[in-house]
């Protein structure tokens, strides 16, 4: 284990230097069958850069069977991998039958010991100390050898003229060991995360909901904090903030911009501390945080342990003022977009997402798959500007903790990291950047891709007076019709594997909603299909649902919910809902009374409602001819 991560963490090293010459890397010692183990190196390689992408790995590989690992990275890795059952131990009352079932089943199948997190932390605590470098280092030229070597190139035809052959192969190995190559050099940063810390803002005011057990604290700088103590699990707290504003208050020339902006930091770091700098930081921490900037919010999404709460908050206080700006981390992160982009956009799904989107959207710039002439168009300075533009005032921001928290403990934290924030005291609010749909009954059809398998995407939509009941109706409806769909298209006619079937029922920035159906098939059955969908709206428009199905979705419902209430994902998200949107938490209960109103009757008029005909997008994708 510590050779794997040691290894993959230098090979990830090079994806985030600029130039890189493969999407993703690993390497790794392990079981190939149940009776014999592997060593094997893998690359995914970009266009035209096969020979270099090869000569990278064989260049990483020597090094590793030469020099092997540096003290500083076994003593990380000796850190986290400890980390890791530590945190396991603590959630051991909270475990996953899931995590239960892929023990007994390894235990079952490969004779792998199942003695419990308990012991295992314990035999880690024990044996970690007793391994040394030199024990890690000899396993090198145990694991690359000259022997029982395999070497496999696959690519597109379309790379053909870029690919080495066997001889140029051998060459190429021949060549990696015969090379002058350097021991890796382990840079690492000898400093605090957070160099001086940031002037406080009081909290001024604190209320409590008695009934769901949240407390809502308002800081001087305007900052509020919503915290929800949960006992769901032992070593989670998860964290959301967000503050009217987003993508929407720029124009569509500097969209790209503005929506990468976020990408753009993450990928450079905070402060002096590059990205790789700032992960060996956090060695040993179980700790996350991503700004973001969406269509109509800014903030920041993060979890961590109890024990890494203040290392979180750091974060967010250097993401907010500190966002590290490097034109060459912005330049090798887009190069790696662009060809990510042209292979995603190679792939005939992902090929008819794209289509789908702008066919609905009238190819506006804020919809759709990323392409590269839409990368074109982000401007680093732009990007940095736009960045520093949302997160330059907290007084408008509010965040959301829920999980295993202290209130009172963490009310200094939250006063100095998060009252700490720059403050205008000024509120911003977002704006609709005016996206609509195309109108009227529009079917496309489009070629790509010789793969004998039609997609098809059917897209309904229209306007609403949004209410919490209808928002329920439709969200039944959908349901209703995800199982009619299924049992008519795949259970019936055999046609499918699957159906989609998908709704937004949305109340900014207008109120509007869209039903999106998707499937594949046989191009031979596509027409008949398609009108299986229609036959089968205009059945449920008519007769309405049978009592079965009703049932079938109230079931659903009352399961989900009542699993949902013990998940910390699922308040953190309502919280925020029912504060951003100014409705009262309490009525979250109401929902089962939602529930129990269901009829056949109410379905029935909502497919006679948002089912219409002479408005909606039909696209298909078919093999070229």
């Amino acid at each position: 284990s510590l050779f794997n991560a040691m290894f993959n963490n230098r090979l990830q090293e090079i994806i985030q230097k600029p130039n890189p010459p493969f999407f993703a890397a690993f390497s790794g010692y392990d079981s190939e069958t149940r009776n014999n183990d592997s060593y094997s190196l893998t690359g995914i390689i970009k266009s035209g850069q096969t020979v270099k992408g090869l000569e990278t790995l064989l260049t990483e590989d020597e090094r590793v069977r030469k020099y092997g690992f540096t003290q500083t990275e076994l003593d990380r890795q000796k850190i986290d991998l400890l980390t890791g059952y530590k945190n396991k131990k603590k959630k051991k009352d909270k475990t996953e039958s899931a995590d239960f079932v892929r023990e007994y089943v390894a235990n079952f199948l490969e004779n792998e010991p199942a003695p419990g997190i308990e012991t295992e932390y314990a035999l880690a605590k024990q044996l970690l100390p007793t391994i040394t470098l030199n024990d890690i280092n000899a396993l090198a030229p145990k694991y690359i050898t000259d022997e029982n070597c395999v070497i496999v190139l696959t690519a597109p035809e379309s790379e053909k003229k870029f690919l080495p052959w066997e001889n140029d192969i051998k060459d190429l190995v021949v060549k990696a060991k015969n090379a002058d190559i350097k021991p890796y050099v382990d840079v690492v940063a000898n400093e605090p995360l957070l160099a001086k810390l940031p002037k406080p803002s009081p909290i001024i005011k604190e209320s409590k909901n008695e009934k769901y057990n949240i407390t809502t604290l308002e800081l001087k700088s305007g900052v509020r904090v919503i915290l929800k103590p949960t006992n769901f699990k032992n070593d989670e707290i998860l964290m959301t903030a967000y503050s009217p504003g987003g993508t929407n208050l720029y124009n569509d020339a500097d969209f790209m911009s503005v929506d990468y902006s976020n990408a753009i930091v993450q990928q450079s770091g905070i402060a002096t501390f590059d990205k790789l700098t700032l992960e060996k930081m956090l060695t040993g921490k179980t700790v996350q945080v991503y700004p973001y900037v969406s269509e109509l919010n800014d903030g920041f999404e993060g979890t961590c342990v109890p024990n890494d709460l203040e290392v979180m908050l750091q974060l967010v206080y250097l993401y907010a003022t500190q966002p590290r700006k490097s034109k060459e981390d912005f330049t090798t992160f887009m190069e790696k977009q662009k060809a990510q982009v042209e292979l995603q956009l190679s792939n005939p799904g992902a090929y008819f997402a794209n289509k789908f989107q702008n066919l609905i959207y009238k190819n506006n710039i804020r919809r759709g798959i990323t392409t590269t002439e839409k990368l074109d168009k982000v401007d680093f300075d732009k990007a940095m500007k736009f960045y520093n533009e949302r997160f330059s005032n907290a007084g408008d921001f509010t965040f959301v903790f829920v999980g295993n928290l202290n209130v009172e403990k963490m009310k200094p934290m939250l006063e100095t990291y998060l009252g700490g924030l720059p403050s205008t005291n000024t509120k911003e609010t977002w704006k609709d950047a005016g996206i609509t749909k195309k109108e009227g009954d529009v079917i496309s059809k489009v070629e790509m891709g010789k793969t004998p398998k039609d997609l098809v995407g059917i897209h309904f939509h229209g306007d609403v007076n949004w209410n919490d009941e209808d928002n329920y109706i439709f969200n039944s409806m959908v349901k209703v019709l995800s199982i009619q769909l299924r049992e008519a298209m795949r259970e019936d006619k055999g046609g499918v594997y699957g159906v989609g079937v998908n709704g937004a029922f949305v109340q900014r920035p207008k109120n509007e909603y869209g039903i999106t159906i998707q499937f594949n098939t046989d191009p031979v059955r596509v027409e008949e299909l398609v009108k299986t969908v229609y036959e089968n709206i205009e059945l449920l428009e008519k007769d309405g649902p049978t009592t079965e199905k009703i049932t079938k979705v109230q079931e659903t419902q009352r399961r989900e919910r009542e699993t949902d209430l013990k998940e910390n994902e699922f308040w953190l998200s309502k919280i925020q809902y029912f504060d951003e949107y100014n409705y009262d938490i309490n009525n979250l209960a109401d929902y089962n009374k939602q529930i129990d109103g269901l009829t056949a009757e109410k379905v029935k008029a909502a497919f006679n409602k948002y089912f219409d005909m002479k408005n909606k997008v039909e696209l298909i994708l078919m093999p070229e001819k």
